[in-house]
């Protein structure tokens, strides 16, 4: 966690133990939308040092910060305090993270079901390491995919509705 310059007696660096994986993970393969945020996109940051972290479904959001609640009055005020970042200090995905094999949030199949289209992607990924054609050619027109709703102003800072 990367603080501003009046505050870097509060930057942390948090580590991984440095173990044998019982997996034994070559890869990660995760699904993501437009939506994934936060902590989502910590966990994806964060492995990519270590290994192939493949990103399946949209972009996600971008909020490569984090915040500290400051009790102000009767209310609690989480302003955004630090920004974090990998162990190669890659960061400041505020555009979100991309997808290397795009594919759509398919609400059409229940959750889990091999149809799903981004599930569908991802264990295609997984059986052959390539997206699919279309995946691969980034034909997903964006008419076909749901309108990112972003946050404004101070909303946007806070990630808040």
């Amino acid at each position: 966690m990367k603080h501003n310059d009046k505050n870097r007696v509060e930057d942390e660096t948090i580590r991984f133990r440095d173990v044998t994986s019982p997996l034994e993970l070559a890869r990660v393969i995760v699904i993501t939308t437009h939506a994934s945020a936060s902590a989502s996109e910590l966990v994806i940051n964060g492995l990519r040092p270590y290994l192939p972290v493949i990103v399946i479904g949209e972009a996600t959001y971008g909020k490569p910060v984090g915040q500290y609640g400051f009790d102000f009055c009767d209310k609690t005020l989480a302003a955004v305090a630090f920004s974090i970042v990998n162990a190669r200090g890659e960061g400041d995905y505020f555009d979100g993270i991309a997808a290397d094999c795009e594919a759509a949030d398919d609400i059409e199949h229940d959750l889990g079901d091999p149809s799903e289209a981004s599930l569908a992607e991802a264990l295609r990924y997984a059986r052959t390491g390539a997206c699919s054609g279309a995946a691969a050619a980034g034909t997903l027109r964006s008419q076909d995919r749901p309108p990112a709703y972003r946050l404004q102003g101070w909303r946007a800072m806070v990630n808040a509705y």
